[in-house]
């Protein structure tokens, strides 16, 4: 695929995330980063959409229970939050954080729920 091509196809799902559209995420290799980063950058694209996990349960899933904290850096680090859905992650008692502010995290969250139905989040809605 050439690079315009491939720009399309990620213009294309942002898009449709954004609209609350079910849509697969194109296929690409994680982005460079720690050992542990990339380990919790691949168990994030493994949470359906209109799921979320706890970051304790993301670092076990990552092979390092015990590490919520450095799992929360990792989804802080994460350079293509819409693409590697960090916003899927929340905090054992509340939302957590998100890059792009808690706004657009709840707005994300909003949207896969409304398609899928799954999402446990009420918390959020404070």
């Amino acid at each position: 695929m050439n690079p315009s091509g491939a720009s399309r196809v990620f213009v294309t799902y942002a898009s449709a995330l954004l609209r609350g559209e079910k849509m697969q995420p194109p296929p690409f290799p994680l982005p460079e980063g720690a050992p542990f980063y990339r380990q919790v950058w691949h168990v994030l694209r493994t949470i359906p959409r209109g799921e979320v996990r706890t970051y304790a349960r993301v670092a076990a899933d990552a092979g390092c229970p015990g590490a919520a904290r450095a799992a929360g850096t990792a989804c802080a680090r994460n350079p293509l939050p819409l693409f590697i859905p960090c916003h899927r992650v929340v905090a054992a008692h509340g939302p957590g954080g998100f890059g792009a502010g808690l706004a657009w995290k709840k707005l994300l969250l909003k949207n896969e729920s409304s398609s899928t139905r799954k999402a446990r989040y009420s918390k959020l809605k404070k």
